[in-house]
C-alpha cells in the first residue's frame, strides 16, 4: 500500500480552496436562525422557567411594573406570556396584558392553565408557571419603544419572553387563526412550546363557520394509542357542509419525535406529523364539519386567510 505524503504547500491550497464552502455554510446558518432573544430595559427582574429539563430566561411582569423595549424595525416580535398559577382547582384562568406604543394602547386578553411540564427553578417562587399564550407585535420601519403593563390593581404575576427576527423580509402572516364552535382544547408540546389544538373524534366531527370568499387552512394530527406500537398510521378526514359530504383526504403519518400531548386527550398522547390541506370557501355563509375516519382521533388547527382573493388560489392539497 502506497502512502501520499502531501507538502505543507499543497495542504495550504486544500484549506484555501475550503474557505468559501465554509462561507456558504455559515451563511446557511444564520438564514436558518429564526429568532433571537429580545431583553427589556431598565434591569427587569428575571424568572427562571425549568421545561424538561431546560432552563429559560423570563422577566415578571407585575402591577405597576411595567415591561419597556425599544425595537428597531421592520420586524415582528413574538411575546410568550406564562401567568403564574396559585389556586391549581382553577381552569381556564383569565388575565390581562396591555401593550403601548406608538401605535396607540391594546389589550390582549387570555386563558390560561397549569402546565404539566413546567416548573419554577428558583424553589423560593410561590405557584406554578402557566401554559404560554403568545402576542404578536408588528414593528414597522424605524425605532420604536413598546411598554407591557397589567392592570393597576391586577393580583397576579405574568413572566414574559421576547423573541424577534432581526432580518424578517416578510412581516406578518395572511392567515388567522380562528376557533371552532365546538371544540375541546388539547395542549401540543412541541420543542419548547405548547400549542393549542382541538380534539376531533369519530363520533364527535368538528364544526367551524366562514364568511367567504375566504381560503381556511386544515392542519391536522392523528393521535396515536400509546398501548399499539405502530410506526405510522393511516387515517382519513372528512369534509362536510351542512348535512351534505363535500370532500375526503386520506393521509397517512409517522409517530411525531418531538410532539406530545402534554394536557388533553388522556388515552392518546402520542402524535402524528402535520398533514394540511385547504378549503375554498365561496361568498356567503357556510357551515362545515370535520369528522376523522380510520383512526380513532385527530387534532385540528383552524385558519382562514384575510384576503378575499385567497379562495381563487390552486389546492396545494397535502404537504
Amino acid at each position: 500500500m502506497k502512502i501520499v505524503r502531501l507538502s505543507s504547500f499543497w495542504i495550504f491550497v486544500l484549506l484555501l480552496g475550503l474557505i468559501p464552502l465554509y462561507l456558504v455554510l455559515h451563511q446557511e446558518k444564520q438564514a436558518g436562525d429564526v429568532s433571537s432573544e429580545l431583553m427589556p430595559s431598565d434591569n427587569p427582574e428575571k424568572i427562571l422557567i425549568e421545561t424538561q429539563g431546560e432552563q429559560t430566561v423570563y422577566y415578571a411582569l407585575r402591577a405597576g411594573k411595567p415591561l419597556s423595549m425599544i425595537v428597531n424595525g421592520p420586524t415582528f416580535v413574538k411575546v410568550i406570556t406564562r401567568l403564574d398559577v396559585t389556586d391549581l382547582s382553577k381552569k381556564d384562568i383569565p388575565y390581562a396584558v396591555h401593550v403601548k406604543s406608538d401605535a396607540g394602547l391594546k389589550t390582549y386578553e387570555k386563558k390560561s392553565n397549569i402546565s404539566s411540564l413546567s416548573k419554577y427553578a428558583d424553589t423560593k417562587q410561590k405557584g406554578f408557571p402557566a401554559q404560554g399564550r403568545k402576542i404578536g407585535l408588528l414593528v414597522p420601519e424605524g425605532r420604536h419603544r413598546f411598554l407591557l403593563s397589567l392592570d393597576e390593581k391586577a393580583p397576579y404575576l405574568v413572566s414574559a419572553r421576547f423573541l424577534y427576527k432581526p432580518n424578517a423580509k416578510r412581516i406578518g402572516s395572511a392567515w388567522k387563526k380562528f376557533l371552532p364552535q365546538n371544540h375541546e382544547a388539547v395542549s401540543l408540546f412541541d420543542g419548547h412550546s405548547e400549542v393549542s389544538y382541538y380534539l376531533c373524534k369519530q363520533e364527535t366531527p368538528l364544526r367551524f363557520e366562514v364568511t367567504g370568499p375566504r381560503r381556511v387552512k386544515v392542519l391536522t394530527r392523528v393521535l396515536f394509542d400509546e398501548n399499539i406500537q405502530l410506526p405510522s398510521l393511516e387515517y382519513s378526514v372528512n369534509i362536510f357542509e351542512g348535512q351534505a359530504f363535500k370532500f375526503s383526504h386520506l393521509f397517512i403519518a409517522k409517530v411525531s419525535k418531538t410532539a406530545k400531548i402534554a394536557e388533553g386527550a388522556k388515552d392518546l398522547k402520542l402524535v402524528g406529523v402535520p398533514k394540511k390541506f385547504y378549503i375554498s370557501v365561496p361568498g356567503g355563509r357556510h357551515l362545515y364539519s370535520l369528522s376523522c375516519g380510520k383512526a380513532k382521533a385527530m387534532i385540528v388547527r383552524l385558519w382562514v386567510h384575510k384576503s378575499e382573493e385567497s379562495h381563487r388560489m390552486p389546492n396545494e392539497g397535502e404537504q
